[in-house]
């Protein structure tokens, strides 16, 4: 098994990404650069850089991002240099090409950050930043039965809640609230470009790290370390 680095680096204070939404605490900074180079940390030391950043019709922006520019700041800049009308929900998604994937920077997010984090962990991929309006950016903190239906929330791990009446929506809201990081576990397929096959892997996120794991044994040992101390909401 093995933990997947944090995304990027976070600034160490709380955040309300809008006054519709629940405050929450922001992930620390734990990345941990495995295999950087004297060239990366002389790199990581700079102020500033030209970034692209491209909309959904292909054209782009050039903007000369500062080291602590986070992405909320950044997308009102961006408004204005595109001459549309400054929103909320604008974002600045990760775009991975090769992947097939995407991936929302949060609104607290430095991206200049963000964007060496990429450079660190895959150099070579085709990744790029896009600028464009994702409506559902706070849709976790105003209705996180979304994501988390309460048939999913195991309340028997909790002693103290075994065999009373819970209201599990209550419960669940409560989660989001008090900005604790419940133990979550979902099964995933992973594609292996080797062999051009899928494998199904398990994913778990537990005090704010992720781990990835193709076995099912290894996680379950983390479940039962877990079982007596943490709430966990299964995928």
């Amino acid at each position: 098994m093995r933990r997947v680095y944090d995304w990027c680096r976070f600034p160490r204070m709380k955040c309300v990404c809008s006054e519709s939404t629940t405050s929450y605490e922001r992930l620390n900074d734990g990345l941990i650069e495995i295999g950087s180079t004297s060239e990366d940390k002389d790199f990581s030391n700079e102020k500033e850089e030209e970034l692209c950043f491209y909309n959904d019709d292909g054209s782009y922006q050039m903007v000369v991002v500062e080291k602590n520019l986070c992405a909320s700041d950044l997308c009102q800049l961006l408004a204005v240099k595109n001459r549309v009308a400054k929103s909320v929900n604008w974002s600045i998604v990760e775009h991975w090409n090769d992947l097939g994937a995407e991936r929302l920077l949060e609104d607290h997010e430095y991206v200049l950050s963000a964007y060496r984090d990429m450079n660190i962990w895959s150099r070579h991929a085709d990744v790029k930043f896009v600028f464009r309006k994702e409506y559902r950016k706070y849709e976790f903190f105003r209705d996180p039965q979304q994501f988390f239906p309460t048939e999913m929330i195991d309340v028997e791990n909790h002693e103290e809640l075994r065999g009373l009446n819970i209201n599990l929506a209550h419960f669940l809201q409560n989660l989001i609230q008090e900005g604790k990081c419940p133990l979550i576990f979902s099964q995933v397929w992973v594609r292996d470009q080797h062999k051009q096959i899928w494998r199904k892997a398990f994913l778990l996120l537990r005090d704010k790290k992720l781990y990835l794991s193709f076995n099912i044994q290894l996680l379950t040992k983390i479940f039962r370390c877990a079982k007596n101390r943490d709430s966990w909401v299964s995928v």
